[in-house]
């Protein structure tokens, strides 16, 4: 939820309606993988999404962990967090 209101934060997600396919894919598609990241950019809740996503890895090896939150892939997210 956000800070300011009893409305949880994704309601306000620049990838709300956008086909979530997009944020789970292979980073080797790099024209979806940037397309992906480039919508996490503009996002207003960047943050929370980013903060939920470490919250729900936590405990995870990096092998676990998929797609792209916050704008961040899953080695991104690992190394942010300083995990081995």
């Amino acid at each position: 939820m956000t800070a300011a209101t009893d409305t949880p934060w994704h309601v306000h997600a620049a990838c709300l309606g956008v086909d979530t396919g997009l944020f789970f894919i292979d980073r080797s598609n790099t024209q979806r993988y940037k397309a992906a990241v480039s919508i996490c950019r503009q996002c207003p809740v960047r943050a929370e999404c980013l903060n939920d996503a470490l919250t729900a890895e936590r405990g995870l090896g990096v092998r676990l962990r998929y797609g792209v939150w916050g704008g961040l892939t899953p080695r991104q997210r690992t190394r942010l967090r300083g995990d081995p």
